[in-house]
């Protein structure tokens, strides 16, 4: 976990339990579902991550899977103490919307299997970004910001690597040139 993580993760806990006079923090609506949708979002790329150390052929992959499933279980660590300072039920389960690319990686060939993770690491990815940009632009709560401020980097270092790791794999002379900038 980095310096940053550690930080944030500090100021989250010794934010969440108290509002201006000591009481515990209650989260607008808009604030409540975004953690919620991060929460759930993290879920999916986990289980996504979890299931690609399994069933990837490429070492590459595989380490790019067990970086993501590092990252994203850091950041939902620090989420879920917050969540539940703040009164606020995370879902147990990933997020529905994301079990569609699940189920295809499910069904995907040892040929197709890792094309197929990172082109779904690739979407979910830029959908959470997404979620985590608009919280810092509109949220209410500035922990909540913070947070959602601190996660954007991972966020795009994923979609960088998947990136680097897709034409690895589609232009295999490029492969060891690309695992040398990790």
């Amino acid at each position: 976990m980095s310096v940053r993580r550690v930080l944030v993760a500090v100021a989250l806990a010794a934010t969440a339990g108290c509002g201006s006079s000591g009481e515990s923090r209650t989260l607008t609506p808009a604030d409540a579902a975004f953690v919620t949708t991060a929460a759930g979002g993290a879920l999916a790329t986990i289980r996504a991550a979890e299931l690609a150390q399994r069933r990837s052929s490429d070492p590459s992959v595989t380490w790019f899977a067990r970086t993501v499933e590092s990252d994203t279980k850091a950041d939902l660590h620090a989420l879920t103490s917050f969540a539940a300072d703040a009164g606020v039920t995370l879902p147990q389960q990933p997020d529905a919307k994301y079990a569609s690319g699940y189920a295809a990686l499910e069904r995907a060939d040892a040929a197709t299997f890792d094309t197929a993770y990172l082109a779904d690491e690739t979407v979910r990815t830029d959908d959470l970004r997404a979620a985590f940009a608009n919280e810092i632009r509109g949220g209410g709560d500035r922990s909540i910001a913070t947070y959602a401020l601190d996660a954007l980097p991972d966020f795009d270092n994923h979609r960088s690597i998947a990136a680097r790791e897709k034409l690895a794999l589609t232009d295999p002379a490029q492969h060891g040139e690309l695992s040398k900038i990790r």
